[in-house]
């Protein structure tokens, strides 16, 4: 058996279709994050309710993360049914726990 393999899935494959990110920090509790064709966003998580802060927190950032790919696919297959679109929005709304680790 091949021990890179798990539920059908080659990682060796999916490691070599890697996508690059980097993120800096650029203090306190604040990062800019990069990918591999130079665009960029703030990620920061402010360490009071009152606190202003630049961009994203990071569990608001994987909230529209997961909306965005649900937003491709729903786009690809309005696409194919040949069906136009003139609008789509998608809200998303997850609670958090509040103390740490956080889980969603």
């Amino acid at each position: 058996m091949d021990r890179r393999r798990h539920a059908g899935i080659n990682r060796g494959k999916l490691w070599q279709n890697a996508q690059p990110a980097q993120l800096n920090w650029e203090g306190g509790f604040k990062f800019t994050s990069a990918d591999a064709h130079g665009h960029s966003i703030i990620v920061e998580a402010p360490q009071s309710d009152d606190e202003n802060f630049d961009g994203f927190k990071p569990g608001e950032f994987l909230l529209t993360a997961l909306a965005d790919c649900a937003r491709i696919d729903v786009a690809n297959t309005l696409t194919r049914q040949r069906q136009q679109v003139t609008v789509l929005e998608i809200k998303v709304k997850g609670t958090q726990l509040p103390d740490p680790p956080w889980a969603w």
